[in-house]
């Protein structure tokens, strides 16, 4: 069984190729969005990063019926600004 992943491609990282980050999603079978942001696209892109976060939380808890996927819904509606 192979694990949900998700990968942020940073399109203009000098320290990790985006061909190397592509190749690496890809041997991940990861769900991917790609920024046009430097290494640091946590800092220069954040509400981004944050939506990948809630998107990939949601996947994961969809089908729980439980609690933490009502609060996902609710973050992710409100479109939190970081």
């Amino acid at each position: 069984m192979q694990l949900p992943t998700w990968y942020q491609i940073s399109e203009n990282d000098r320290m990790i190729l985006p061909d190397v980050q592509r190749n690496l999603a890809k041997q991940l079978d990861a769900t991917t969005i790609s920024l046009e942001s430097s290494h640091a696209s946590l800092v220069s892109h954040p509400n981004e990063i944050a939506k990948l976060i809630l998107d990939a939380a949601k996947e994961c808890s969809a089908g729980n019926g439980n609690k933490s996927d009502r609060q996902t819904d609710k973050m992710i509606s409100q479109n939190i600004q970081i």
